[in-house]
This record gives C-alpha cells, structure tokens and sequence, in this order.
C-alpha cells in the first residue's frame, strides 16, 4: 500500500482496512503453521502496511496534522515563563547488559501560546521548528490537569 493511497482515505477507513488487513495476516500465519509454507515477504509487506495505518490512525486520534513529527507525554515542572513551559519527559528502557530497567529524564521546553498549562499537568509536546535557543517544541494538548 502506497503513502498516497493512504493520504487519500478516511479515517473509517483507514481503521476498515487496518482490521482487514489484521484478519488476512492471522489466516496468512494459520495457512503457514497448516501447510509447513514460507512466504516472508507476505508477511513482511502485510505487517508494514498495517504498522502505516497504525501510525496515521495514531497521528488522528491526537491530532497530528504531519507525519513525522516526535511527540512526548512529560509533567510541566515549570510556567513561570511568558508562552513558555519546562516538561519534564521521563524514558524507560532496558539495559544492555544489566536487563534492568533504567529512567532517563529531559527536560524540554515547549511553547504554550495560551500560557494554559500549569507545575504539574501532564501534557503532550510535538516537535517543531526553533522558535528560540532552546525552545524546539510546542504544546498539542493537555492530558489532565494537575489536582
């Protein structure tokens, strides 16, 4: 399935062929267990497309207008700055060698054009261009409101 054959579809659907495409791959996979068959590419092809339409569905259910951009959910540590907030964003991986898991935290600043997020929310930050030194990042929506 081609990006401009996606770009032209709904997000019904979008969700229709992600589900039909679910069900052939799981048929695909049963037909290779019964028939001892190999066909990698099959598979290979189905699961990107789906992975495409995972990712676009994704993009409209938060409302992202462009693929590609990184997004983030962080807690807002600090707005004491005009338009400007400090997220905290936190990442959880596994450890090469100690299979442990480790946090990492950044903190970015982001641009809030309604000075709307306050110490504590949890928001959700999308990249963007530079608007400062160090402010490369923009505020798309506020999860929940700190209590």
């Amino acid at each position: 399935m081609k990006k401009k054959e996606l770009a032209k579809m709904s997000y019904n659907d979008m969700v229709a062929q992600r589900d039909k495409l679910r069900k052939e791959l799981l048929n695909l996979r049963v037909e290779q267990v019964m028939s001892h068959l190999d066909n990698p590419l099959a598979l290979r092809t189905m699961r990107r497309d789906i992975a495409r339409l995972n990712t676009l569905i994704h993009q409209h259910d938060i409302g992202i207008a462009k693929a590609g951009k990184k997004t983030f959910n962080g807690i807002v540590v600090s707005d004491k700055m005009d338009k400007t907030i400090v997220v905290e964003v936190t990442n959880r991986t596994l450890h090469p060698l100690y299979k442990k898991y480790v946090n990492s935290t950044k903190r970015i600043k982001a641009h809030d054009e309604r000075n709307e997020a306050h110490v504590g929310d949890t928001v959700r930050v999308m990249e963007c261009r530079h608007l400062s030194k160090d402010k490369c990042w923009r505020l798309v929506q506020i999860v929940e409101k700190a209590r």
